[in-house]
């Protein structure tokens, strides 16, 4: 077995004893969080009289509303921050402060306050500058409002029966379309207290706020036919078509890196795209070549309406997204004695993403490019100044339409595959 060296040990101890280790911590006064709910719903069976020759007639048509309200949602903060300025376009920048180091007078003002001190001992190599990952997170309530949620959805559904000259037969059609809307504070995707803080796209580490959420789909159409004929007695042959189109999830333009310009000791891609005007003073760039590839980024990606102002989280979405799925299924006689007179068997075969078997270049899954955070597309480099202007540099071309506009192929939603199977039933 390995021997940790003693010098380890002691130093560990005595970062213990005085109390200056890393930590995770939760609210003494954290209150647990509600989400308040209330739906309401209407169904009919349609009846025209025969209009049409009954095409109208008979359809089960049912609407739903869900509403929710969510109370005192959890969120995330990191202790160690102090404000130590503001960058030209309005957001704080923090450094990390341990108030435990020689020669620091940082004093704790209370949660979300942060730490105030002399300006020099707070700023990044200062007497209270704690360098390197030093994080205490504690898991709070949101300051502020949590977020809702509205969901409206609208099903029409129908069978119709039939004989011909093949014998029995029947078609089935579903027809569905659901809207939803999501805000939220704090997505509170992964399982440990830092990345809970890092991983949701801001321009204030310690002040997230309601935002559009970005696991969910705005809009979600379906429709499946089923198509039944007897061509043989009591035996049926089937095809089923399935398919089921959505608008793509929410998603952020942020900047790459540019976390530790603006505190983050973690220096995760989740800070807030800042769209500079034309001759912006807040903004230079390092290059002409960076300039001229991030306007012509703004002029395709439709973001001109933007100018001088800071995304907000979750303002873009990724692409629509068509899928579909068809499955052949034929029944078989299965002969077993006579003390199993209704047995079956069924044969099937499931065609996943049938368009893109049909055309290698259609139902492609394609979404903009994942930063280290979810629902994050991190676009150039910043670099704050230290009289608050921020410098872009390092443009990625990968966003420009020329490179596919920051469109990247999710492979596993892409491919097309064909399953066979077989059941007994009785």
């Amino acid at each position: 077995n390995p021997v940790v060296p003693q010098c380890v040990i002691d130093q560990q101890q005595a970062q213990a004893a005085l109390g200056a280790g890393r930590i995770d911590a939760i609210d003494p006064d954290l209150d647990l969080p509600t989400t308040t709910r209330f739906n309401i719903g209407f169904s009919h069976r349609t009846d025209f009289g025969g209009a049409a020759r009954g095409f109208f007639d008979d359809w089960q048509i049912g609407v739903d509303y869900i509403h929710s309200d969510a109370t005192n949602a959890l969120d995330f903060i990191d202790l160690t921050l102090a404000q130590i300025g503001t960058a030209a376009d309005g957001r704080p920048t923090f450094n990390a402060v341990d108030p435990t180091l020689p020669g620091c007078d940082a004093v704790f003002q209370g949660v979300r306050r942060g730490f105030i001190g002399p300006a020099d001992q707070l700023a990044q190599g200062g007497a209270c500058d704690a360098g390197g990952d030093d994080q205490d997170i504690l898991l709070t309530n949101v300051a502020g409002k949590s977020g809702n949620s509205d969901v409206v959805s609208m099903q029409a559904q129908k069978r119709w029966d039939y004989d011909n000259r093949f014998g029995y037969g029947a078609l089935n059609l579903n027809i569905g379309y659901a809207y939803t809307d999501v805000t939220d504070v704090n997505p509170l995707t992964s399982a440990t207290a830092t990345s809970n803080f890092e991983e949701v796209a801001t321009t204030n580490f310690n002040l997230n706020t309601v935002a559009r959420a970005n696991s969910f789909s705005r809009d979600t159409l379906t429709f499946s036919a089923r198509l039944e004929q007897e061509f043989f007695r009591d035996l049926t042959s089937a095809i089923t078509l399935r398919y089921r189109g959505r608008s793509g999830r929410n998603f952020s333009f942020v900047f790459d890196d540019g976390g530790n310009d603006f505190g983050d000791t973690d220096n995760e891609d989740r800070n807030l795209l800042y769209v500079p005007e034309a001759n912006d003073p807040r903004v230079v760039f390092r290059s002409a070549a960076d300039e001229a590839a991030f306007n012509q980024f703004i002029q395709e990606q439709g973001l001109e309406g933007d100018r001088g102002t800071t995304l907000e989280r979750n303002s873009q979405r990724n692409p629509w997204f068509n899928d579909l799925d068809m499955r052949l299924e034929q029944e078989f006689p299965v002969f077993v004695n006579n003390w199993l007179p209704d047995a079956k068997g069924l044969f099937f075969v499931d065609f996943d993403n049938v368009l893109n078997l049909i055309d290698s270049d259609r139902n492609v899954f394609e979404s903009y490019r994942r930063g280290d955070v979810n629902g994050t597309a991190p676009v150039i480099e910043v670099e704050v100044q230290s009289d608050g202007t921020l410098e872009y540099f390092d443009f990625d071309e990968r966003f420009l339409e020329a490179n596919g506009g920051g469109l990247v192929t999710n492979t596993a939603g892409s491919l097309w595959q064909i399953q066979f199977g077989a059941r007994f039933e009785f």
